[in-house]
């Protein structure tokens, strides 16, 4: 299996699911702030397609992108092991990926489908009293949630998410925090105008620099990447910023933007060049949503219906009865002088029916709307996708 070839298609995916959110504005936080974790979404919805048979099956893996057969599981335990793994103990950034099951008592999985999620997601599955207790394990699931994100994500699951006919939660929770190459001195961070798209502009704190950075200009936008400080092991992580050179171009740009265009301006983007302004804002917020209805825009419809195949799951009659009735998806990040730190989880519920070059310096401000990127370079998996139109927003 070509991993590379896997991630790359990954990128698409991850551009796609955002491009719908974009539209219909389900991940929303106020002004209009988006963020995802395409990979920790792709994870919970990998594990569903583990038990999964027929057209249920193969609309998980076209939607999301994955590899066919055997291949879509190895390439997700290779995230996980390989990519996903913490970075602390080598000098590089905190990474934290963990995956949870928990199954109704009455029901019992098969053996093959205990085997593959153990095998390649590192998850065994825990017993839960959905019939009479649901509140009190939404409660443990969303503790659970918790604890793997170092409690930056709260309440996954909201209240009555769960109920007597749930039979089945999925969830995987995704950790980042790493410092940057270069850090800036928050002693330089200063106010500045941010240009708002109804065209009003807010007060904001920026960070600045007078090092070089890696910059690119396109036709009709800039890059800028940020490095984090590399570990003693094959991985790099950094951040890009998509700046559109229009104060109102982030809807042009979302909309033009596709996976090759993606990865050209990653590679492109690594050259540093002096810079005559540079302006970039702090920001931190948090954005939950339930990406079901963008999913489905996506062709994703079959394992959220009544005709779903998820008979590879669990024994007896019930496995005819198995559906996905929702997914639920949560991230935060925070970027300042120091670094990032980001967290994801996702939740899907499932439910009986029933080289040195001379350049001129180039500005990059970002006082207006930007997109943002947060992947591993080496392999070009992308952890974190978000957009930023007002970064005063907290929440």
């Amino acid at each position: 299996m070509d991993v590379s070839v896997a991630v790359e298609h990954q990128a698409g995916f991850a551009l796609d699911l955002h491009k719908v959110v974009a539209e219909t504005n389900e991940n929303a936080v106020d002004k209009g702030n988006s963020l995802l974790s395409p990979v920790s979404m792709t994870t919970a919805l990998a594990m569903a397609g583990a038990g999964a048979k027929g057209k249920t099956l193969q609309e998980i893996q076209t939607v999301l992108k994955l590899p066919e057969g055997e291949e879509m599981h190895q390439f997700t335990s290779q995230l996980k092991t390989a990519i996903l793994k913490d970075g602390t103990s080598v000098g590089g950034p905190a990474l934290y990926c963990a995956n949870g099951l928990w199954v109704e008592k009455t029901l019992t999985l098969k053996s093959s489908f205990q085997e593959l999620v153990k095998g390649n997601y590192g998850v065994g599955a825990s017993v839960a009293d959905f019939g009479n207790k649901a509140e009190e394990e939404r409660t443990n699931i969303n503790k659970w949630v918790e604890d793997e994100t170092k409690g930056k994500i709260e309440d996954l699951l909201p209240p009555s998410s769960l109920n007597e006919k749930t039979a089945m939660v999925l969830a995987n929770a995704l950790y980042f925090k790493g410092t940057w190459k270069k850090k800036f001195n928050p002693e330089e961070t200063k106010d500045d105008d941010f240009h708002l798209l109804d065209g009003k502009t807010v007060k904001v704190p920026y960070m600045t620099s007078k090092k070089k950075q890696s910059v690119r200009q396109f036709d009709t936008h800039k890059v800028l990447k940020l490095s984090y400080l590399q570990g003693d092991d094959h991985r790099s992580f950094s951040m890009f910023f998509i700046l559109p050179n229009e104060k109102d171009g982030i809807t042009k740009l979302e909309k033009e933007l596709d996976a090759e265009n993606l990865t050209k301006y990653f590679n492109w983007t690594s050259r540093e060049v002096e810079v005559s302004q540079f302006r970039l804002p702090k920001f931190k917020f948090s954005a939950g949503f339930k990406p079901t209805g963008a999913l489905q825009a996506l062709g994703l419809k079959a394992p959220f219906s009544q005709g779903a195949d998820f008979s590879d799951m669990v024994e007896g009659p019930n496995a005819e009865l198995l559906y996905l009735s929702d997914v639920y998806h949560k991230c935060f990040i925070e970027v300042n002088e120091e670094g990032t730190e980001a967290a994801a989880a996702t939740g899907a519920v499932m439910m009986l029916k029933s080289i040195a070059i001379r350049e001129p310096p180039i500005d990059f401000v970002a006082d207006h709307p930007f997109l943002f990127v947060l992947r591993e370079d080496v392999t070009g998996l992308i952890l974190f996708l978000g957009r930023i139109t007002n970064p005063s927003v907290s929440q």
